[in-house]
């Protein structure tokens, strides 16, 4: 029988788990922790976590200003040039952008989260991302997700049962 657990904490279980450092599996599964949770940079530091490891978090939190600027807050990631807040960031956007991390049928809303991430990937990675059709409601989920990724295809493996 598959653990199941909730969406919270199978997120940065999966991107601690994609990390390919000890570093990167603890900043992996704490990523979203200081932007998330009441814990503070003062309480890790007192729980022996190394500057290495507060200053990627601190750059992986996103500042007020960048709540509502998705873009903004990964160009700063990216002008940071911290290499293990880089990778992660990375990782963390890989995950969020599975098919398992989507409904079976998809919305605009959907559509548009898929496309920031996808444009955030671009900006750190730079790949280029599959190209978006134009309106949502005119295709089948097939299409939405390409060759081998339909949500339900998903594997043993993916933590979003």
């Amino acid at each position: 029988m598959p653990l199941s657990l909730p969406q919270d904490y199978t997120h940065p279980l999966a991107v601690m788990l994609d990390g390919k450092t000890d570093k990167e599996r603890i900043v992996g599964v704490l990523h979203d922790v200081l932007e998330d949770t009441k814990v503070t940079v003062v309480k890790l530091r007192t729980l022996g976590y190394s500057k290495e490891i507060l200053d990627a978090l601190k750059i992986l939190t996103k500042r007020p200003d960048e709540k509502d600027n998705y873009l903004s807050f990964i160009r700063r990631i990216k002008e940071s040039r911290n290499e293990l807040a880089h990778v992660v960031k990375i990782r963390d956007i890989e995950n969020n952008i599975k098919p398992s991390r989507f409904p079976e049928n998809p919305t605009e809303k959907d559509f548009a989260r898929k496309d920031k991430y996808e444009k955030a990937l671009e900006l750190l990675s730079g790949s280029k991302p599959k190209s978006k059709p134009k309106d949502c409601s005119e295709i089948k989920n097939s299409e939405f997700w390409g060759p081998g990724e339909f949500p339900d295809s998903r594997g043993e493996d993916d933590f979003h049962h």
